[in-house]
């Protein structure tokens, strides 16, 4: 079950790196900030989604899951993040993790929770 959760949280930083690529942003601590975060919350998704089990209330733990990650990394993304205006960075996180929740749902039936 580990490996599946770094597999998760790989393809998920793949997609959100693309993202965040694409919205300009490279300075070193633009790119920590953006690691320190996502590792941060996917971790914790994926930690409290292995330990809800399978059971008919995980999608909706999953839903109010993802609605705080989106939530949560727009204000610190915007806090933090520097390099370009607060409104890109809210901009581009809310991209990021629509993007990676797209790609996620159209994997969800080749990986397991």
């Amino acid at each position: 079950q580990a490996l599946w959760v770094i597999l998760r949280i790989t393809l998920t930083l793949a997609v959100e790196t693309l993202i965040f690529w694409a919205f300009g942003y490279r300075t070193r601590q633009s790119w920590l900030t953006f690691l320190a975060v996502n590792l941060l919350t996917q971790g914790g998704l994926n930690w409290t989604l292995s330990q809800s089990g399978s059971g008919s209330y995980w999608i909706f733990a999953f839903g109010m899951l993802e609605s705080i990650i989106f939530i949560t990394e727009a204000i610190i993304m915007a806090f933090f993040l520097r390099e370009h205006s607060r409104k890109r960075a809210v901009l581009c996180s809310l991209s990021a993790n629509l993007a990676s929740l797209l790609a996620g749902i159209a994997l969800l039936s080749h990986l397991p929770l």
